[in-house]
């Protein structure tokens, strides 16, 4: 994939197979205190209506003790937590995995007074990323 990416949002190449690249920042969010509201499988979903996707896989995340005091700050944040990891198998077999960063979703919202707070989750959640793809 050569696209540009939106502002704020960052691609890291796996070494591992698309099933085991979900499967480690699964574990992994799990083990670091996270929630895992859902995982969305949108290459299934395209499947049920007769369309082709690549394996395409949403992990959405959070932690409530966190995420509501952002959320308390500014209300419209709430559209874009919790947090999501997009995983995605290209037609070569190499896995991405791409991540939006909390800080740019701040600046979004005009939401100033946190961006120390989401700029240390940003840092954290990236770490993790890297140690679950190498």
């Amino acid at each position: 994939m050569t696209e540009t990416l939106p502002e704020g949002m960052f691609r890291y190449s796996s070494v591992c197979n698309f099933t085991d690249t979900i499967l480690h920042l699964k574990n992994a969010l799990l083990s670091e205190g996270f929630r895992l509201f859902a995982t969305y499988d949108h290459s299934q979903a395209a499947k049920e209506v007769g369309l082709k996707l690549p394996p395409t896989v949403v992990l959405v995340f959070g932690n409530p003790l966190v995420g509501t005091e952002f959320m308390m700050e500014s209300a419209t944040l709430a559209i874009d937590l919790p947090s999501k990891l997009l995983i995605r198998e290209n037609s070569d077999k190499t896995v991405d995995v791409f991540f939006h960063c909390l800080s740019h979703l701040c600046q979004y919202h005009k939401l100033s007074s946190l961006m120390s707070k989401a700029s240390a989750f940003d840092e954290r959640i990236i770490a993790l990323i890297q140690y679950c793809i190498n």
